[in-house]
């Protein structure tokens, strides 16, 4: 018989850290300026409004210049943040470039009714 034994997850101090945590709770996670910060995936109620916003998205010039909205793509921020909105916008030049890591040109979060409002604004105005 195997015998396995819990590892407790060990909680990231530092960005460093944090690129490589990997959680084993089921639950992801964003960096903001030494905060980690739990939260769950999108709620399938979101599906509708996502697919929505693809199809309109899909008549654009930028998508046909080869860009994508991602959704719940890593994005870094800044040297300290790490977020992950429920949609991105990637050029086509950033997907392929396989060297830096990209920066969002914006990003899409869909507001939910349990969202505090606080952390809606400072999300805005990230």
């Amino acid at each position: 018989m195997l015998e396995t034994t819990y590892q407790p997850m060990v909680i990231p101090t530092t960005f460093e850290e944090f690129l490589r945590f990997e959680p084993t709770d089921g639950f992801k996670y964003e960096w903001n300026d030494g905060e980690l910060i739990r939260f769950a995936s999108m709620e399938r109620k979101h599906l509708q409004l996502i697919r929505q916003l693809n199809r309109l998205f899909l008549q654009t010039s930028a998508h046909k210049a080869g860009g994508e909205l991602i959704c719940e793509q890593d994005v870094v921020l800044t040297g300290i943040q790490m977020r992950r909105p429920d949609m991105a916008y990637f050029s086509d030049e950033q997907i392929r470039d396989e060297e830096n890591e990209p920066i969002a040109a914006f990003c899409i979060e869909v507001i939910s009714p349990t969202d505090e409002g606080e952390k809606i604004e400072a999300k805005r105005i990230e």
